[in-house]
């Protein structure tokens, strides 16, 4: 389980992104402007399963930005191929790297519950993460005050990064 100190700042983050929904609501864009990564080792499978948990309309303002276009995402008219230009948006701005190796990850699927979107990644056939450098600069290209934090698990550690347009790489090792 999470460490008390890296606990304390989940909970704070979680608080601070239901505020932020709630205070969202029939407003143009949104005071808090954070993503959440979540990398877990699993020894069962040897691969490390991510989870994204980004704000749904930073999502589709990147990828339209990107001449995406519209992608209308939790709706009857989202727009067909919506996994593939998030999935490209992602492995565009989030690289994974193991020792010095870039590893690929690989796009299982979202999940989109009202303001958020779950996007799950996973990358197969890892022995041991050793160290793990993060590149995360998603939605900088939006907002320079754009914060992306990533907490690591490997069995029973965990290990977080902040990072921002300011530091946009960091490594944990285990």
């Amino acid at each position: 389980m999470f460490n008390p100190y890296v606990r304390a700042v989940t909970v704070t983050l979680l608080f601070l992104f239901a505020l932020r929904v709630s205070l969202s609501f029939g407003q143009e864009g949104h005071p808090l402007y954070i993503s959440i990564c979540e990398i877990e080792y699993n020894r069962d499978t040897r691969a490390l399963e991510i989870a994204f948990k980004l704000f749904t309309e930073d999502v589709e303002l990147a990828v339209e930005e990107q001449g995406g276009g519209a992608l209308r995402l939790g709706t009857a008219d989202e727009k067909e191929g919506a996994d593939d230009y998030i999935s490209r948006y992602i492995r565009n701005n989030v690289v994974l790297e193991l020792e010095t190796e870039r590893v690929e990850m690989q796009f299982l699927g979202k999940e989109v519950e009202m303001d958020v979107t779950w996007c799950y990644m996973e990358v197969p056939s890892v022995t041991s993460p050793g160290t793990l450098t993060v590149t995360n600069s998603l939605f900088f290209d939006l907002y320079n005050e754009q914060t992306n934090i990533v907490h690591v698990k490997v069995g029973k550690d965990s290990k977080s990064l902040m990072l921002n347009s300011n530091e946009r790489k960091g490594s944990v090792t285990f």
